[in-house]
């Protein structure tokens, strides 16, 4: 008996270690509204997986990643970051679990007034103290680090140049250097596709997925294609009004569970397809 308890405790740890996002019956609901954007949804991702994230307009998608990233706070349920509760913990310790999650948004979020490297480098201003963020001065090793990252994505020749001058694509692989230049464990990137042309949204998953394969990178990316879902995700995670409808491997996909996800009259009750 003791060595079978040895055994499942052994086994419940590498379990732990594997798994890098853990969602327990998470739900929110906003003021004013009739149904929750989030119902008791509960999933695990895996250390290192590249996870899409299906759904209509409305089906939750942008309210599960502003709670993974703590931007709100939900009304119930539990997130763990790498074994961390991020509805749990206060003050630094919660700054610096949030410090290892990127968000890559729809919008890309640059400053336009900057160069592209000092929007990569905005990501250091929690490691600089406040007197170099006063000064704009970053040091030699930050510099380095944000020129390294723009190398990764190939933009490190666009680094002097108006962020504003780039087009809609070279602004989210902007982005996508600036999340890399974070440090992260997590990268959660909310329809970064969204507003772009099909072969510019094609290389920007393609840097995330490799991001993903090389750097060991954390990625769950909410889409509304499914055939590019498809192409880079290793698993689908589809919502419909709050409630995952369909969790499951990408090549086990079907057209019923497409049904599930896209549905305006699918049932709200969690789907146990697979």
């Amino acid at each position: 008996m003791t060595m079978l308890k040895t055994h499942l405790k052994t086994t419940e740890a590498q379990t732990e270690a594997a798994t890098m996002i853990r969602v327990r019956g998470l739900s929110k609901q906003y003021a004013k509204t009739d149904s929750p954007a989030l119902c008791e949804i509960s999933f695990e991702v895996e250390r290192g997986a590249f996870v899409t994230v299906l759904g209509r307009s409305g089906s939750g998608k942008t309210t599960l990643f502003r709670c993974l990233n703590r931007l709100i706070i939900p009304d119930a349920g539990e997130i763990l970051i790498d074994g961390h509760s991020l509805t749990r913990l206060k003050g630094p310790a919660l700054r610096d679990l949030r410090q290892g999650v990127a968000t890559i948004f729809q919008q890309f979020n640059l400053i336009k007034r900057l160069t592209v490297l000092e929007n990569v480098l905005a990501a250091r201003l929690p490691y600089i103290p406040l007197w170099r963020i006063m000064l704009r001065e970053f040091s030699r090793p930050d510099r380095e680090w944000a020129y390294y990252c723009l190398e990764r994505i190939g933009m490190s020749e666009y680094a002097g140049r108006r962020a504003d001058t780039l087009s809609g694509g070279q602004q989210q692989r902007v982005a996508i250097a600036r999340a890399l230049a974070q440090q992260p464990i997590v990268i959660l990137a909310d329809e970064p596709i969204a507003s772009l042309d099909p072969e510019s949204a094609t290389i920007v998953l393609e840097e995330l997925k490799a991001i993903s394969k090389t750097e060991g990178i954390t990625v769950l990316c909410s889409l509304h294609q499914e055939a590019f879902a498809l192409r880079y995700g290793a698993r689908i995670i589809g919502l419909n009004r709050g409630h995952i409808a369909v969790d499951v491997p990408c090549e086990h996909f079907t057209a019923e569970q497409r049904d599930l996800i896209y549905s305006v009259s699918a049932s709200n009750a969690p789907s146990n397809l697979s």
